[in-house]
């Protein structure tokens, strides 16, 4: 896809230009065949201002405005050529619009700096920012630099850098920004790094960027002289090949390869021998790095009376661990090992066994502590806006007065107070020193105290993250680099181009895109494990769909691959725990009473699947899931039962899915049944016999799994099937998907799996089908970046691209150099591997690099064979003042806090559930209306309500900074089916909610720090349909004495 029938590029011939001083623009207008277009086109200067922020709750504005505009016309070249002036100092774009016969507006832009060194309206976006006068430079040149900076006045370190620092000098703004000159030198070829470094308020502002040096002197001029233009053939030829300098001197001593073949070859496939100058003289990445010691490496921070204090900071739960010593002759073994920082109670516990099976077990505790302590108390996280105080304990347990200096360092974060306290400490006493924080914006927070004197003194560090405060929102992107062409015996690269959006509100430090490349089936598999093993949470679905893919990839995998290792552990440790998750019978969501036959059915395919690549699952496993299929599938008619509603006209596709598997386990190998029961196997017969007459009712998801299943026992009923299926097929010249018919979010109906089923189908039954193809390019091409729309679906993609990867991939081609292009420019560029061992590609970009605004990013690859599959994906937090309430179509969810009355809380004694959370009971609780005190209890009470019934609820709900969850007595669950505990959040799970009231989730929490909380919205959404959600609105919670 296009944005026009032709494409305009533009060159600006100088990016940092004096006011008054023209700039040359040069236009090219081509179409997609790379002929020239005559074409009229609009030049608008655009002047780009601004404002910093007025207020704390303001993140500064950019305004934007038309200074001048222009019209000019290509000529029959496509070729146009336009000068430019800036009427004032600024940052401007220029503009270009050409609309082609259909209408379409294309365009391009470029922009520059005008002005002298205090010239006004540096856009940087509260950073630093460096523009260079041009693209590249070669040694001699002189490169003009501006560095633009959000605080006036700072001195700068400027620093060229590369494999070592080339030169160091401190500059001085002039107001906002500062010019350098300077001097491009051979030692900088290819690149040097320019970094800028300042320091405001004990906070680093740095930035750096790529000069890029054409290194002349490197590059030879090969020349290729034949005796004759024309040859008979059979006709003896002499050729001459030279070697020339760039300014045109022979080369001695140069080593030459020559290779004659017919051009025909480069038909069937192209050259891919990567550019000598790019791969050997590219550009490269700097090796210095730069860090700061505004709080970690500090000895002492301000306290300048104490000596070198040694700052404890790492902090391990396991001191250390031994799996295996062996005594000797006296009977003892020694080991000698480090403990981690922690002032604690670490408890030692050894257990012993001999050859002749003689045990035995001991546990001791020891104690790591100081005479004079201090122990630094703040929250696992911030959110961005919090206002909170940190408190430091320091504790004298010597048996004299100690007079101490305490001293604090936060970097990241605003300190509200003063930071270095003194006090005298009785013996046993202890000293609190308070320090008011403000978390201003998202990232870390690096805090260090340290307390005592010369004789006695203590120092401890933590790093805090400082979670973002706004509206997160994704974009993503996938589709492929198409095979380049053949031309006059030359390999032309295949291209993509998409647009990405940065709005101007997002916040600069959580902007991150990344883009994957898969030159391969295979690729997509290695970039497709990854989001599974990331991902947080272990029901049945979420642990069967790790168990699949990875066993899949694991058999796939050379057997000296050290990938292996990793997915056997992963595999044996997902394997134990749904096992551990089976009810009497069969599997439901999560560890409760009731099982389901779609996730009995998928359990018993993780069971399987784990035992067919020989990991270890008991029979027992897969005959209590068969057993509780043989007694509920005869049971099911036209519609669904569940525990609290009827799922209506889906009850032949539940029986296809039981059937599913039934027959997983049933079929011997592999991985099934050694010896199945007999009465299992009839009735999965007779239910066959049954969905083979109702197959009308199913949807094409039950015809591909019938099919599938009937592949194992009636090879003729299963092409019969499948040809049906292949009826309801929407196929182009190269694609094909199965479309989903169910409901929003059916369990049954997606077309990711659809399609990834009708894949493993025709495998099955006929994979040299024109279908098989075009439906593995299909998923391939409908990611979300490194998934698709949820844990099941990308499971079942991953592991229907893996069968046909082991039945059909191609793993012969060779490596295809890539490049990542922003703007015209490239700034990236690498190899992609389509080989048996090749991964993904990926590129990470930051908000320096994606700046707000449009960007156009370009995609090229040199290849002819098989196209290059990319997806990107960008994510961002949009500022905001305050977070509303964001109802969905279906779903609504709101938050309220309710204190618990201490005379009410020595009545109920414990925190069950029916003490606090049943209907009665929960009238006595106090709606949260003002401030709370640290330490008091507070009931959270999520309120979810929905106008049609959803399946497989998330709930999740942050929490406030400094409050810690205080587990219910009772159990760990109300009526709802699963809930985790993580450092910022409380995550609920139900299987089913009803539209006929709302459904509240209820946990308690505890404040512990003081300050005024921002609390991110709770959150909604149907886990296998993702974009079924809602979001509540943010919290204000103030905690006080």
């Amino acid at each position: 896809m296009t944005r026009g029938l032709f494409n305009l590029e533009s060159e600006i011939s100088s990016y940092l230009v004096q006011t008054g001083q023209p700039i040359r623009v040069a236009i090219t207008a081509r179409d997609y065949d790379d002929k020239p277009v005559e074409a009229s086109a609009k030049i608008s200067l655009v002047r780009e201002t601004y404002m910093p922020p007025k207020t704390d709750e303001d993140y500064g504005t950019t305004s934007y405005e038309t200074v001048r505009t222009q019209t000019v016309t290509t000529d029959a070249q496509g070729n146009a050529v336009v000068t430019v002036l800036a009427p004032e100092g600024g940052s401007y774009g220029i503009e270009i619009e050409a609309t082609d016969a259909k209408g379409n507006v294309i365009g391009t832009r470029g922009w520059f700096w005008a002005g002298a060194d205090d010239s006004g309206g540096s856009v940087s976006y509260g950073s630093l920012g460096i523009t260079f006068d041009r693209k590249t430079y070669q040694a001699g040149d002189t490169a003009r630099v501006l560095i633009t900076s959000p605080v006036p006045d700072l001195p700068l370190l400027v620093t060229y850098e590369s494999h070592r620092i080339h030169e160091a000098k401190v500059v001085r703004l002039r107001g906002s920004s500062a010019r350098l000159d300077i001097p491009v030198m051979r030692a900088f070829a290819p690149n040097v790094w320019i970094d800028v470094t300042a320091v405001n308020r004990k906070e680093l502002l740095s930035t750096g960027r790529s000069l890029n040096v054409l290194p002349a002197e490197k590059f030879l001029t090969v020349e290729i002289e034949p005796d004759r233009e024309k040859y008979l053939p059979g006709a003896a030829a002499t050729f001459k090949v030279k070697a020339s300098s760039g300014t045109g001197q022979p080369v001695p001593d140069a080593e030459i390869s020559l290779g004659i073949v017919d051009e025909a070859i480069y038909a069937l496939a192209p050259d891919r021998t990567p550019d000598l100058r790019r791969f050997f003289l590219g550009p490269k990445s700097s090796e210095i790095s730069t860090s700061h010691s505004f709080s970690t490496d500090y000895s002492a921070g301000p306290a300048k009376d104490l000596p070198d204090v040694r700052i404890r900071k790492n902090f391990q739960d396991t001191a250390a661990w031994f799996p295996l010593l062996r005594t000797g002759a006296d009977g003892t073994a020694a080991v000698r090992f480090t403990l981690p920082d922690n002032l604690t109670t670490w408890v030692c516990t050894a257990r012993a066994v001999t050859a002749d099976t003689r045990v035995g077990a001991v546990t001791r505790s020891v104690l790591a502590s100081k005479d004079l302590l201090i122990r630094l108390e703040t929250p696992r996280f911030f959110t961005q806006g919090d206002e909170l105080t940190l408190a430091a304990m320091t504790h004298n347990y010597t048996q004299s007065n100690q007079d101490v200096q305490v001293a604090f360092e936060a970097g990241g974060l605003k300190i509200d107070g003063k930071r270095e306290f003194t006090a005298r400490i009785a013996p046993g006493g202890v000293y609190r020193a308070d320090l008011p924080v403000t978390a201003d914006l998202p990232g870390l927070a690096s805090i260090q105290v340290v307390a005592g004197n010369r004789a006695a003194n203590d120092g401890m560090a933590l790093d805090v993250p400082i979670l973002p405060f706004g509206i997160p929102d994704a974009r993503t992107w996938a589709g492929a680099v198409l095979a380049g062409r053949a031309q006059a015996g030359r390999a032309q690269a295949g291209r993509a181009e998409f647009e990405v959006i940065v709005p101007r509100d997002a916040i600069e430090k959580t902007v991150n895109l990344e883009i994957n490349l898969s030159p391969s089936p295979w690729s997509v598999l290695l970039g497709g494990i990854r989001y599974l093993q990331s991902y947080s949470y272990w029901c049945t679905e979420q642990t069967t769909s790790r168990i699949v893919p990875f066993a899949e990839i694991y058999a796939q995998l050379p057997a000296a691959d050290p990938r292996r290792a990793t997915l056997k552990a992963d595999i044996e440790k997902a394997t134990r725990h749904l096992l551990g998750m089976r009810h009497a019978e069969g599997w439901g969501w999560w560890e409760g009473p009731d099982a389901e036959v779609a996730l009995t059915a998928y359990a018993l395919w993780g069971v399987t699947t784990a035992r067919a690549y020989g990991f270890d699952a008991p029979d027992a496993a897969l005959e209590g899931g068969l057993a509780y299929l043989a007694k509920t599938l005869p049971l099911i008619q036209r519609d669904t039962p569940h525990r609290y509603y009827i799922e209506a006209d889906t009850g032949a596709d539940t029986r296809a899915v039981g059937l599913w598997g039934m027959w997983n386990a049933l079929e011997r190998r592999p991985g099934g049944l050694t010896r199945a029961p007999q009465a299992a196997r009839r009735t999965a017969e007779a239910e066959v016999d049954r969905l083979w007459r109702d197959r009308g009712q199913l949807t094409s998801f039950g015809k591909a799994l019938l099919a599938g299943t009937l592949a194992r026992v009636d090879r003729a009923r299963a092409h019969q099937a499948l040809a049906e299926l292949d009826q309801e097929v929407e196929e182009s010249a190269t694609l094909a998907h199965w479309e989903a018919r169910g409901g929003l979010f059916s369990w049954f109906d997606n077309a990711v799996e659809t399609t990834a089923h009708a894949l493993l189908a025709h495998l099955a039954l006929d994979p040299a089908h024109p279908l098989v193809a075009k439906s593995e390019r299909w998923l391939e091409m409908n990611r979300r970046h490194d998934r698709w729309s949820s844990t099941k679906d990308t499971a079942v993609a991953l592991a229907a691209i893996a069968a046909f990867n082991r039945e059909l991939g191609d793993s012969s081609g060779a490596p295809i150099p890539v490049e990542i292009s922003l703007d015209g420019t490239p700034i990236a560029s690498g190899t992609a591997d389509p080989g048996p061992t090749g991964d993904q590609l990926t590129f990470k970009f930051d908000g320096r690099t994606v700046t707000p605004g449009s960007h156009r990013f370009a995609i090229t690859a040199a290849g002819q064979g098989r196209p290059v599959m990319y997806s990107s994906e960008l994510r961002y937090f949009a500022k905001a003042a305050r977070i509303p309430a964001r109802p969905g179509k279906l779903l609504k969810i709101s938050r309220d806090y309710f204190g618990i009355p201490r005379d009410y809380l020595a009545e109920a004694r414990t925190l069950q559930s029916a003490d606090l959370f049943e209907e009665k009971a929960f009238k006595r609780l106090v709606p949260i209306k003002a401030e709370v005190r640290p330490g008091d209890r507070l009931v959270v009470r999520i309120q979810v309500e929905t106008t049609q019934a959803v399946r497989f609820a998330m709930i999740e709900d942050p929490l406030p900074a400094g409050a810690e969850v205080l587990l219910d007595e009772s159990g760990p669950s109300y009526w709802w089916n699963h809930r985790d505990v993580f450092d910022d959040r409380v995550v609920f799970f139900a299987d089913t909610l009803t539209s006929d009231k709302p459904h509240a989730f209820y946990y308690v929490i505890r404040p512990e720090m003081l300050g005024t909380l921002r609390v991110l919205p709770p959150r909604v959404e149907a886990m296998y349909a993702p974009d079924i959600r809602a979001n509540g609105a943010e919290t204000r919670l103030v905690v006080k004495e």
